[in-house]
């Protein structure tokens, strides 16, 4: 990244910015007490966001260093789908391929608008057909909105017909992809929107 910061911290991290243990802060994660993403055969990455968060609601001084930590240094993407296997999906390949970047998830309409207020992410991979606010009319709150009109939004959907993507387009999706969809792709569209993200190409595998 352009000012050198990872988008995360690791568990070491976590011990010296809190000044505690490696075991405390490893205890902290495997209790559910602090949230940490763990990929495959790697070690656990906690968001300062996250850290923030654990260290205000114990009532725990937050340290300087977490505070600029937890600036932005890239970018973050918020998956809306009700299928966790999709946004896991995501949550990997761009882990693996767009290392400036905070992936978020929700699992419908509702849900969405709760993480938008929260984090108000840079692009939004929406699904179209879910419980309750279809992702049409999120797509439409969003680009009506004053707040959330620049998000970008990238649809990815089963049900992208000729007709659902002319009516995606029209409720302002700044793309479209069908389900099931190639990484190569999905990585292409999301450095397309976001072309600040270092994503890198696809090399299969």
């Amino acid at each position: 990244m352009p000012d050198g910061r990872k988008p995360y911290l690791t568990t070491r991290e976590v011990s010296a910015i809190c000044d505690v243990s490696i075991v405390t802060a490893g205890n902290w994660i495997r209790s559910g007490k602090l949230k940490a993403h763990r990929p495959p055969g790697g070690r656990y990455r906690i968001h300062p966001e996250d850290l923030f968060s654990f260290l205000a609601a114990g009532g725990m001084p937050i340290p300087d260093d977490l505070k600029d930590a937890r600036r932005p240094a890239g970018a973050s993407v918020l998956v809306v789908d009700d299928e966790p296997s999709f946004a896991r999906f995501v949550s990997r390949l761009l882990d693996s391929h767009a290392g400036n970047c905070r992936v978020l998830e929700a699992s419908n309409g509702f849900e969405a608008g709760r993480r938008l207020a929260e984090h108000r992410p840079d692009l939004v991979i929406l699904d179209l057909r879910m419980p309750g606010l279809d992702g049409f009319a999120v797509c439409r709150e969003l680009k009506n909105s004053s707040r959330y009109s620049d998000v970008k939004v990238l649809i990815v959907s089963g049900f992208l017909d000729d007709e659902a993507r002319k009516r995606a387009e029209a409720a302002g999706a700044d793309h479209c992809l069908p389900k099931p969809v190639r990484p190569e792709d999905l990585l292409a569209a999301v450095s397309k929107l976001l072309p600040r993200l270092n994503v890198a190409e696809w090399a299969g595998g």
